[in-house]
């Protein structure tokens, strides 16, 4: 009987390495997907940017998903990073300076 190195129980793990030429397409996620975010975004529904994020190929780890802090957290920094949900960017720097450890004005 062959002696195998991989034992019952053990974890195995598999690295991506994603060469310069690739990212452009990693990243490339099209104007369909940055339209259904912001609708997302607007809405400033934690429960459903989850399952937005949770529907999509590249999805966070469980335990991200599963903290909603971290998740609502999460929200209000994209609205911030996106010129187009500029009327929500005052609303969503309150949120993070009352919420977060993130506080501290990005707007001024």
């Amino acid at each position: 009987m062959a002696n195998s190195s991989a034992g019952r129980g053990e974890k195995r793990f598999r690295a991506t390495v994603i060469s310069p030429n690739d990212k452009e397409q990693l990243f490339d996620v099209g104007e369909s997907y940055i339209a259904a975010l912001q609708e997302v975004l607007r809405s400033r529904d934690v429960l459903r940017f989850r399952n937005f994020l949770s529907s999509g190929q590249q999805t966070l780890p469980d335990e991200m998903l599963a903290d909603t802090l971290k998740l609502e957290t999460m929200l209000h920094q994209l609205i911030l990073s996106l010129p187009e949900l500029s009327d929500l960017h005052v609303e969503s720097q309150k949120w993070l300076d009352e919420n977060s450890l993130l506080g501290g004005s990005i707007l001024s």
